[in-house]
């Protein structure tokens, strides 16, 4: 395989990286929609591995999970889209230094998922066209995004109390908070069964 060869050539890095890369294929290949937060969140800091292999001292990502809701229910790669937003458009990575958090905390009869970072953030009146077109189902497909993909999965599975929500500020970081139903993995892939059909 192509970890081992690296292995065996002294290429540590790069076993890792080929490591990585066939988890996530595994995952992305995964039966069912639903899949359980601690699953989520694995691949996600797997995900952020790779790009702390690409720039070593550079990033740093921060994980809190409340107890109990690693068990819950989320629709697979819900943030991963996030956490690459964060490292493409949000971090400098020219600079050592740059931050990611994930946090994850069960409200009464909601889950809440924030990806926040501690980048360039954005002006307002970018903000403000981000929100609009997160809302926006007519987008031609040039348009459309990832973070506009995940809201609108969410908020089509779950109605439109749930999906993402946007802050930011110039300077200062940008912070994503997914709202989701918070049900047991195995409640939430039933629910979606029955209605999606899948």
């Amino acid at each position: 395989s192509i970890r081992m060869r690296a292995c065996s050539l002294g290429c540590p890095d790069v076993a890792r990286m080929a490591y990585i890369l066939s988890e996530l294929f595994r995952y992305s290949l995964k039966r069912g929609l639903i899949v359980r937060v601690d699953e989520e969140v694995e691949m996600c800091r797997m995900y952020f591995q790779l790009s702390q292999l690409r720039y070593p001292d550079r990033l740093t990502l921060n994980l809190a999970v409340d107890e109990g809701a690693e068990g819950l229910g989320v629709p697979r790669h819900v943030l991963q889209p996030n956490v690459e937003n964060a490292l493409k458009h949000g971090v400098d990575l020219s600079r050592p230094g740059n931050r990611v958090d994930i946090g994850i905390r069960r409200e009464a009869d909601e889950l809440l998922l924030r990806v926040e970072d501690d980048g360039r953030g954005m002006e307002e009146d970018r903000l403000a066209h981000l929100r609009e077109d997160l809302r926006d189902e007519t987008l031609p497909e040039a348009r459309k995004i990832g973070l506009r993909n995940v809201h609108l999965r969410i908020a089509r599975l779950f109605g439109p109390d749930y999906g993402l929500t946007v802050d930011s500020r110039a300077g200062q970081g940008t912070a994503v908070c997914i709202r989701l139903p918070a049900l047991p993995q195995k409640e939430m892939s039933e629910l979606v069964q029955r209605l999606t059909g899948r």
